[in-house]
């Protein structure tokens, strides 16, 4: 199941991020909770989070933070995109370009997607 949270508001995305980890814990508190970073990610150890499910193991709550900066991660969670919205853990995509490549494929698979834009007023003359 994936959830996303994208858009440039660092503020309104950011909360909206928390609260749905929070919400997440609370619901799943037994969930092993996995987070993957642009400048930490790990290959093995994303495969192995979507791939590895068993019916002995409990679901996982996986968080992954602006991924598109990083093109092995995006390549990997394109492959793995329909594994991820069929599977029974969550994934929590934040990405703060909503026209990004993988927000756009994202968001036609998520169960929810939420988008805070903020708009930068412009000076007439």
């Amino acid at each position: 199941m994936i959830y996303l949270v994208t858009g440039n508001d660092f503020k309104k995305t950011s909360h909206t991020f928390n609260k749905y980890v929070a919400i997440l814990r609370h619901k799943q508190p037994e969930a092993s909770v996995f987070e993957f970073v642009p400048e930490e990610f790990n290959v093995g150890q994303f495969e192995e989070v979507v791939l590895g499910e068993t019916l002995f193991l409990s679901k996982h709550i996986v968080l992954a933070r602006r991924l598109s900066e990083n093109a092995e991660a995006v390549e990997l969670v394109l492959t793995l995109i329909h594994k991820m919205a069929e599977a029974p853990s969550v994934f929590l995509f934040y990405e703060a370009d909503d026209k990004s490549e993988l927000a756009k494929k994202l968001s036609l698979l998520a169960k929810e997607v939420k988008t805070f834009t903020q708009t930068v007023p412009t000076k007439i003359e």
